[in-house]
């Protein structure tokens, strides 16, 4: 008596080739994005509140620097992605498991 894998709960992820998966570079890109959204929102918000003459026109400044750091934002992350691999700074000198 064979069991269907849809029935008992077991999915064969080995045959599964669908374009649905993630890869390990997007979901760090994604986890970095909010990080790096922050930051320069922060960033714009303080030249725009602490330069006087910027600060004057803050109700239309404000908005800009929300845009703007929604737009630059995944180019960065995808940019940094890489980088925050373990792979990416280990250091050759060393021998594999040292600090």
């Amino acid at each position: 008596m064979s069991a269907e894998p849809f029935l008992c709960g077991y999915v064969d992820m080995t045959e599964h080739k669908g374009g649905n998966e993630m890869s390990t570079r997007f979901q760090i890109a994604v986890l970095l994005s909010l990080m790096i959204n922050a930051v320069l929102f922060g960033i714009g918000m303080i030249i725009v509140l602490t330069i006087p003459d910027l600060a004057q026109n803050a109700k239309y400044l404000i908005p800009l620097v929300i845009g703007c750091s929604f737009l630059i934002t995944p180019f960065i992350a995808w940019f940094m992605a890489p980088r925050m691999r373990n792979r990416y700074w280990q250091n050759r000198n060393h021998k594999t498991g040292s600090f």
